[in-house]
């Protein structure tokens, strides 16, 4: 109820590019709180995931997907034109 309007958030993340969204938590909850936006399947979310055991933040980063060289890949895969 309190979250933008759909003209708002349709000016921010677009109705037909993708988004590549890097989140410190679960990719669930991006994906609950935009499941009925325009937009929703173009979002890919990269977050938190329950894999291994303690590690050094480094790793965790890489383990989740969260570092740059995953989130590069991330947009040449969904960007058209660019893989």
């Amino acid at each position: 109820p309190h979250g933008l309007a759909d003209e708002d958030f349709d000016a921010l993340f677009t109705k037909a590019r993708p988004v590549i969204f890097a989140y410190h938590g679960y990719p669930y909850l991006i994906h609950r709180l935009t499941y009925r936006r325009a937009n929703h399947d173009n979002m890919h979310v990269h977050g938190f995931r329950e894999e291994g055991t303690t590690t050094t933040p480094f790793d965790m980063v890489v383990l989740n997907e969260l570092d740059r060289y995953h989130l590069v890949l991330a947009a040449i895969k969904h960007v058209p034109g660019l893989a």
